[in-house]
């Protein structure tokens, strides 16, 4: 991407303050490993990420190798706002 961690950081602020981005930490309940383990993210709107991934159907979307976290991210989404 040409662009610093720093930067690429900044972006992620700013998406997570917009609510575009959800960032889920981390879970294990052994403390040394959740030092070692990154947290997880994921666009929150399913609809501007298959924009940005330019997937124009149904047919190319349930294709799509990333239809898994794709699905991942859309139940995260319905868990947490119950």
């Amino acid at each position: 991407m040409e662009v610093s961690q720093s930067t690429v950081r900044g972006y992620f602020h700013i998406a997570h303050g917009t609510f575009l981005w959800r960032r889920i930490p981390a879970y294990t309940r052994n403390l040394l490993n959740q030092v070692v383990k990154h947290p997880r993210g994921h666009l929150r709107d399913c609809g501007l990420l298959h924009a940005l991934l330019r997937i124009p159907d149904q047919e190319a979307l349930l294709t799509h190798p990333q239809m898994g976290s794709f699905w991942e991210g859309m139940v995260v989404e319905k868990v947490l706002r119950r």
